[in-house]
């Protein structure tokens, strides 16, 4: 336990490094971040596993693995300086490369939240329609409730599941066309055609109009 706790400091440690030569040379901030990341996992991993052999503790399978890492970070950094160097056009033309990633990224992120903020706006938009003027579903519903009163056998009532037809006439008015089937007094099921007209107030009430069955 205890060298899995130096293991930790020693990976702090080179972390708070690779950030720090990351963030201030050529190497970019995202590059160092996703070596920190990769140790933190690996870190875990060496853990909570079995120790990796040839290593005898988690420790030094957490130490080398840290060493790795760090080396590969600094190889980076080294061969971006040594062309800046030996090969200023190639690292202009990387830096230029690099920049327009770094744009297209942006652009990207812009583009995404402008469009979660449309879709945003959109269904806040419905919400508030629908607040304002009703909603087809519950214009149907309120129309079967109204048809039960005049049903003999409402508890048997079967509505289709697709075969409706919901017409907005405006805010607040629905025309509403569908079939019942249901028990006549004998206890056969029968088909009723119906239609009505579905008014709503705005304040959550409901007035059906003109049901005509046949």
């Amino acid at each position: 336990m205890r060298g899995v706790k130096l293991a930790a400091v020693a990976i702090i440690a080179t972390s708070v490094v690779i950030m720090i030569v990351g963030t201030l040379t050529e190497a970019g901030f995202a590059t160092a971040f996703a070596q920190v990341l990769c140790l933190a996992f690996l870190f875990t991993l060496v853990s909570v596993a079995k120790p990796l052999r040839p290593f005898r503790s988690r420790a030094h399978a957490t130490v080398a693995c840290m060493a790795l890492f760090a080396l590969i970070g600094v190889v980076h950094v080294g061969e971006e300086e040594r062309m800046k160097r030996d090969e200023p056009a190639a690292y202009a033309k990387l830096l230029v490369e690099r920049k327009a990633r770094e744009v297209r990224a942006a652009e990207t992120r812009r583009q995404q939240e402008g469009e979660r903020a449309a879709e945003a706006a959109r269904v806040e938009a419905e919400k508030r329609r629908r607040q304002q003027c009703g909603d087809e579903a519950e214009a149907i519903t309120m129309v079967q409730v109204a048809l039960e009163r005049i049903l003999v056998s409402p508890s048997t009532a079967d509505y289709p599941w697709f075969d409706q037809s919901v017409k907005p006439q405006g805010c607040g008015r629905f025309h509403v066309r569908s079939y019942v089937d249901s028990q006549n007094g004998f206890g056969a099921m029968v088909r009723t055609h119906f239609s009505a007209t579905a008014l709503y107030d705005g304040t959550g009430g409901w007035t059906v109009r003109d049901l005509s069955t046949w």
